[in-house]
């Protein structure tokens, strides 16, 4: 399933969550992937409603440590957070 700014969903098959299904969201299209999580599927669920997880692609390494993508805020970190808790997905 292709959706407008989600790129990269996966389908993922483990003994521990058969057939979970998350998404990356990367730094360089943060409001195109919140407005994809809250659309509608026409059967009364959104497409967050139907995943697992939630990765955050916004960190990169400088200098050996993780620092915040410049093309992503502290305000996006929580944004996303509280919608994948909305809607009981795991954040990693």
């Amino acid at each position: 399933m292709l959706l407008a700014g989600f790129f990269g969903a996966w389908r993922c098959v483990s003994s521990a969550h058969a057939n979970s299904t998350m998404s990356w969201v990367p730094a360089y299209e943060v409001q195109a992937c919140a407005d994809s999580l809250l659309t509608s599927l026409g059967t009364g669920r959104t497409v967050a409603q139907t995943m697992d997880r939630i990765a955050l692609q916004f960190w990169v390494p400088v200098e050996g440590t993780l620092t915040l993508d410049k093309r992503a805020n502290e305000a996006d970190v929580r944004r996303l957070t509280a919608l994948a808790r909305q809607n009981q997905l795991q954040v990693i």
